[in-house]
């Protein structure tokens, strides 16, 4: 029996993104540079100490969903 590859991608990924899984690349690749810039730590440089922890999390959670995607649609 033949194996058929899942292509699907986990859909936490597009929900992380807060994208879905028809949104089209040019769509994800906007979100994500939005979303970079916005939880970038280096931009938050006046905050305090906690929330500035919080947005390193978020920012490498975001990269992580965009490296998978990126991956499996190869963009």
């Amino acid at each position: 029996m033949k194996q058929i590859k899942n292509t699907q991608l986990d859909k936490s990924d597009y929900e992380i993104l807060g994208m879905e899984l028809i949104s089209t690349n040019q769509e994800i690749q906007d979100r994500y540079k939005h979303l970079t810039k916005l939880y970038h730590p280096d931009t938050q440089t006046d905050r305090p100490k906690e929330i500035i922890e919080a947005f390193e999390e978020k920012f490498q959670i975001i990269n992580e969903a965009w490296n998978k995607i990126k991956e499996e649609r190869k963009l």
